[in-house]
C-alpha cells in the first residue's frame, strides 16, 4: 500500500512540472514572439501615422540588394577538414530614390544620413561559433547605365541587361540605333521598351521607319533599297510608330552638372563626332540647338553613333561617347599594332554615377566604362536571313567598319594622314 501511494505522489509532481513548463512554454512565446509582433505592429502603425500626417513622400526605396560571398580556410595539420575557418562576406545595398518627392529638393525632404542597428546572425551550426563585423557606410548615390547603338544584336544586348542588373542599377538610358544591321529588331525594341526609363532616337530608328516617297526611293541604288526593304520588313506598324515617335534629346542635372544625351550631334543625329576631331568641332557638341531640350550649354554630353567609346575634357566640359552595345568597332587600325579583337568587340556601356536633380555642385559623379562578353557566334547563327550577313559578320568578329575607305576619307578630311596611322 504504501508503495502504492508513492507512486501517487510522484505522478500528481510530475503533472504539477508538466503545468510549470506549459506555463513556462506560454510565457516564453508571448515574451518572445508575440510581443516582438506587437512591438512591430505598433511601429508600424506609428510610422504609418506619421506618413498619413505627410502631405509629400519623403523618399522611397527602390530596391535592397544582398551582395554575398564566402571563403573556407582548412586549419587542419593533415588537410583532414577537421578544424575548417568559414567566411562570409556580405554587402548590402539600398536605393533610396527622392528625386521624385519634391519639385525642389530641401533639407526637410531629402535623406541626408541612414542608419542601420541590430543586425543579426543566425544559424543552426552543430559546432563553432559565430560572429558578426559590420561596417554602415553612406547612401549609395543614384547610377544610370547609358546604352546605344543596339543595332538588333539580341545577345549583345541581354548581356549587357544583365550585366546592369547584376550591378543593381536600375535606371537605363537608351541613345539610339536599336535596330538595322542585324536580324533581331523586333526583340530588341521590345527588350528596350521593358528595360529603359529614356530612349533617344538614333539615325537609324529614323531612317528605316521613315516613310520614302517614291522618287526618293528610287532615287537610291539597289543595294540601298533592298536594304530599306529588309530592315522594314523586321518591323510591325506599331514597332514604326514607336520609333518614328522617339524625342531627339534628354537633359538631367546630375551633381550640379547640365548633363545633354543625344545620338549624335545637338543638332543632327546622323553627323559622326570623332576623338580626333577639332577642338571647336568638340566644343560645338556643348552648344544647344533648336532641338535641345534647354538653351542651356551643357556641362556633360553624352552620346552615341560612332561604335567608339572614349571620354575628353575641354573648356571644363566633359565630353562622352558611350560606345555600342552591339556593334563596337574601332576605326583607329593597322594589323602590326593592333591587339587582341576582343578589345574592341566585346559590348560596352556606360555607368553615371551622382545625385540626379541636384543643381547644386557638392557632391561627387563618376563615368565607368564597362566592356561585357558576349556570344557573337550564336547571334550570327541566327542571322541565317541577314541580306548583308557577310559585312555584320567581319564588324561583330573583328571590330572594324565594313567600309574602311569611306574612314580614311573622313580622316583626310579632317587633316589627317592616313599612312602615318
Amino acid at each position: 500500500m504504501k508503495k502504492f501511494n508513492f507512486k501517487i505522489k510522484n505522478v500528481k509532481l510530475a503533472f504539477v512540472i508538466l503545468i510549470i513548463l506549459c506555463l513556462a512554454l506560454v510565457f516564453a512565446y508571448y515574451y518572445f514572439v508575440l510581443n516582438d509582433s506587437i512591438y512591430r505592429d505598433n511601429y508600424a502603425n506609428q510610422m504609418i501615422g506619421i506618413s498619413d500626417n505627410n502631405e509629400n513622400t519623403i523618399f522611397s526605396i527602390q530596391k535592397v540588394v544582398l551582395y554575398s560571398n564566402a571563403n573556407a580556410i582548412d586549419n587542419s595539420k593533415d588537410q583532414s577538414l577537421s578544424d575548417v575557418s568559414i567566411c562570409q562576406y556580405s554587402d548590402l545595398g539600398i536605393s533610396i530614390d527622392n528625386s521624385q518627392s519634391s519639385s525642389e529638393l530641401t533639407d526637410e525632404n531629402t535623406v541626408k544620413q541612414l542608419y542601420i542597428d541590430n543586425i543579426v546572425m543566425t544559424s543552426k551550426l552543430d559546432k563553432g561559433i559565430i560572429s558578426i563585423n559590420y561596417n554602415i557606410g553612406g547612401i549609395t548615390m543614384d547610377r544610370i547605365a547609358v546604352i546605344s547603338d543596339i543595332h538588333s544584336n539580341l545577345e549583345a544586348l541581354k548581356a549587357v541587361i544583365k550585366d546592369i542588373k547584376k550591378r543593381g542599377i536600375t535606371k537605363i538610358y537608351c541613345l539610339g540605333d536599336i535596330i538595322s544591321k542585324g536580324t533581331h529588331s523586333k526583340e530588341c525594341i521590345e527588350i528596350i521598351k521593358k528595360e529603359c526609363e529614356v530612349i533617344i532616337q538614333g539615325n537609324c530608328d529614323y531612317y528605316f521607319s521613315k516613310d520614302f516617297a517614291d522618287e526618293e526611293l528610287l532615287s537610291k541604288d539597289e543595294t540601298e533599297q533592298k536594304r530599306i526593304s529588309w530592315n522594314k520588313s523586321k518591323l510591325s506598324d506599331e514597332e514604326i510608330l514607336f520609333l518614328q515617335s522617339l524625342p531627339f534629346c534628354h537633359e538631367i542635372y546630375i551633381s550640379g552638372s547640365l548633363v545633354r544625351f543625344y545620338h549624335a550631334t545637338p543638332k543632327a543625329n546622323n553627323i559622326p563626332v570623332i576623338n580626333l576631331d577639332s577642338i571647336q568641332t568638340k566644343y560645338e557638341m556643348f552648344l544647344p540647338s533648336e532641338r535641345t531640350v534647354s538653351q542651356e550649354k551643357a556641362d556633360v554630353v553624352i552620346y552615341g553613333h560612332i561604335h567608339h567609346p572614349y571620354l575628353d575634357k575641354l573648356y571644363n566640359r566633359t565630353l562622352i561617347n558611350c560606345g555600342s552595345v552591339g556593334n563596337s568597332f574601332d576605326v583607329i587600325r593597322n594589323d602590326d599594332k593592333d591587339a587582341n579583337n576582343l578589345e574592341t568587340t566585346k559590348a560596352n556601356y556606360l555607368v553615371i554615377e551622382g545625385e540626379i536633380g541636384k543643381r547644386e555642385y557638392g557632391d561627387s559623379i563618376s563615368f565607368n566604362f564597362v566592356k561585357v562578353p558576349y556570344d557573337f557566334n550564336k547571334e550570327l547563327e541566327e542571322n541565317v536571313d541577314n541580306i548583308e550577313k557577310e559585312s555584320y559578320e567581319y564588324e561583330i568578329k573583328h571590330g572594324m567598319y565594313r567600309d574602311m575607305n569611306k574612314i580614311n576619307e573622313g580622316y583626310i578630311k579632317r587633316g589627317i594622314d592616313v599612312d602615318k596611322i
